[in-house]
């Protein structure tokens, strides 16, 4: 990032004001000041679940030493340092709590601690060695996940009581079953699923843990080497995408106990297609998938219960020749879909006066057909 870029950095808030129909906004800075002579820059920024808080990240004493700063949403208050120097990289990884009580960070030299998001309480570390993996809240708040490792061998999985009122439970021992590469918490919090593979991060397996202990249940193997999934979890199912030949990757589904095999939710018929993404309703019960399920290369949305009880039903309008479904998303109430469609275009000489960079980037736009829709979900 240029020095000019990173001076520029503001954290600030807007509040939208209603009169029976949207009027105005107004909005205040937040960060507090960061000094041109040193180029300090806000890395990261996030809101706390409540609503009150919003912490950032940010060099502003020092160019290169991140710390960490919270400041009230509605202002009026200085931010607050809440954290010594971070880990020495841009955009250092913290979490806030669930109860928006405590932010969790890692410093320096990568042991983990817990801060009150107003610096009432202050930072407490969490383990007596390096976390070198990744960490996060339980839904209650009450515990902290994460991997981490010794030198020689591969991640293993532990949970930590925020109050230490316990020492760190080993869920899953380091190099056990490979190296745990990511993870994601069931919504009541009793059980842990992750992905595990070897040293390079492929040949990955599927399992879940209890997160009070106990044996690790083996959900899914692939049948050709893979490197990685895309997780989400729908009530007490995890969904993911996994590859099966070549590029060509499908959608499935699996209960997170393990009590049952996994389950193919998508149709896809045309070798060498995939799984562009996929979202899952608020409720848990369906999963929105894009993919180019009947055509190669046009892009479509489709929904599908999430246990596989029915097929998919495909929810956009027919597409024109040479369109595609180009961004989807559920509306909260899990009932509609809101989606645009077009067609995608390179640039050309007569578009815009930079084509020929754009075109050597291989750039590519909207054009002008482009078309937005809802559609009620099933």
């Amino acid at each position: 990032m240029s020095r000019s870029m990173r001076s520029a950095s503001v954290l600030a808030a807007s509040a939208f004001l209603f009169g029976g129909a949207l009027c105005a906004a107004q909005g205040h800075r937040m960060n507090g000041p960061l000094s041109r002579l040193t180029g300090g820059t806000i890395q990261r920024a996030a809101i706390s679940a409540d609503g009150l808080w919003a912490v950032y990240v940010a060099d502003a004493h020092t160019i290169g030493v991140f710390e960490l700063y919270s400041v009230p949403m509605k202002g009026g208050s200085a931010p607050i340092r809440i954290s010594g120097p971070l880990e020495d990289f841009a955009g250092s990884e913290f979490a806030i709590s669930p109860d928006s009580r405590y932010v969790l960070y890692r410093d320096t030299v990568n042991d983990l601690y817990r801060v009150g998001i107003d610096r009432s309480s202050d930072p407490l570390r969490l383990v007596d060695s390096a976390v070198t993996g990744s960490f996060e809240f339980t839904p209650d708040g009450a515990d902290v996940v994460f991997t981490t490792h010794e030198p020689g061998l591969l991640a293993g999985l532990y949970v930590v009581p925020v109050d230490l009122s316990a020492p760190p439970l080993e869920l899953v021992p380091q190099s056990a079953l490979g190296g745990v590469q990511h993870f994601q918490l069931s919504p009541d919090g009793t059980r842990i699923v992750f992905a595990s593979g070897d040293a390079n991060g492929i040949n990955s397996k599927l399992y879940s843990v209890p997160i009070a202990g106990g044996a690790a249940v083996l959900l899914y193997e692939p049948t050709v080497p893979y490197e990685g999934y895309n997780l989400a979890i729908a009530g007490d199912l995890l969904v993911f995408t996994v590859r099966v030949a070549g590029r060509e990757r499908v959608l499935r589904s699996v209960p997170i106990d393990g009590s049952a095999a996994s389950v193919r939710l998508d149709a896809l018929t045309v070798p060498g297609t995939f799984i562009f993404g996929f979202e899952v309703s608020p409720d848990g019960a369906h999963v929105m998938y894009k993919a180019d399920q009947e055509v190669a290369g046009r892009y479509e949305i489709y929904s599908v219960p999430s246990d596989g009880s029915a097929a998919p039903v495909k929810l956009n309008h027919e597409l024109d020749p040479g369109a595609l479904v180009i961004g989807a998303q559920i509306h909260p109430s899990g009932r509609w879909v809101m989606y645009n469609a077009g067609r995608l275009t390179p640039f050309n000489s007569s578009s815009s006066p930079s084509s020929s960079r754009s075109r050597s980037r291989g750039t590519t736009s909207r054009s002008s057909s482009t078309r937005r829709s809802c559609r009620r979900g099933t």
